[in-house]
């Protein structure tokens, strides 16, 4: 478990959350995706509780925002905390 104590880098991270987001069927909240990610690259309890420098969250909470952020158009964002995969959403 220790091997995990650093941040994946941003492709890492992305790579996950279009799997985690597969894996939950096509449609998550952020707090799914946060803890399935989490599980996909068997994240550290350490790693997951640090502190954001702005004191408002977490740096792994902070990440996976962007992280979605980068990833629009892959994914959707339809209504607040909820995203689904953007090929899914065309069928």
């Amino acid at each position: 478990m220790g091997q995990k104590n650093y941040f994946p880098m941003k492709n890492v991270l992305k790579d996950a959350t279009i799997q985690a987001i597969k894996e939950l069927g096509g449609t998550a909240t952020t707090q799914q995706i946060n803890s399935k990610v989490a599980e996909i690259l068997d994240l550290s309890e350490e790693i997951l509780t640090l502190e954001d420098e702005s004191g408002i969250g977490t740096m792994y909470e902070y990440r996976m925002r962007w992280i979605r952020t980068e990833l629009k158009g892959k994914i959707l964002n339809p209504k607040r905390g909820v995203w689904v995969l953007a090929e899914d959403k065309e069928e």
